[in-house]
């Protein structure tokens, strides 16, 4: 990996958290080590997609103009956590997040509230997300599994509105373990 390092750290500033591509809100490659073959792919031939993707983003954009799109407005459930100082942890503290977004998948889908989408890591730090039309409802399921999960500082985000909603409600709320930690 050192090798590639210098590579890596590129692609993840082209396709990364903080990248253009990154602004739309479901955005969670990253967190997968196995999508940076596939950075890697878009990258050689970045027109490859293209007419795919316009055709994409014109459902994307026909979707904003009608009432449905604000009637459908996505909650989120957004938590963080500091596995460590590197960017992203260790092999075993990632395996901890895996089983734990099984659980919250499980979870969700059997109380048929909302939909875990994934998680991002970088800078020391995952972010864990869930989508829906209520942010409440998600994070009742969850909270017994975020709870559990044994990195601190943590803290979880309910965002009730869409993202692009600067007026959309914000509820943070510092996450403890049982064990009072």
């Amino acid at each position: 990996m050192k090798q590639h390092r210098e590579r890596l750290e590129e692609l993840l500033r082209a396709h990364g958290p903080a990248s253009r591509p990154a602004s739309h809100r479901r955005y969670a490659p990253t967190g997968q080590p196995e999508t940076l073959a596939a950075l890697e792919r878009v990258e050689a031939n970045p027109f490859g997609l293209r007419s795919e993707w316009e055709k994409e983003m014109e459902t994307v954009s026909r979707m904003a103009d009608t009432d449905e799109a604000e009637d459908d407005a996505e909650h989120a459930v957004i938590a963080h956590y500091r596995p460590a100082e590197d960017s992203l942890g260790e092999p075993s503290q990632r395996e901890t997040v895996r089983q734990s977004q099984s659980l919250l998948t499980q979870a969700i889908e059997q109380a048929g509230a909302d939909e875990f989408d994934g998680n991002e890591y970088g800078g020391g730090e995952v972010i864990l997300y869930a989508y829906g039309p209520d942010a409440d409802a998600p994070s009742a399921v969850m909270a017994p599994v975020l709870n559990d999960l044994p990195f601190r500082p943590a803290h979880v985000i309910l965002r009730y509105g869409s993202v692009d909603d600067p007026s959309a409600a914000q509820h943070r709320a510092d996450l403890r373990r049982d064990d009072g930690e």
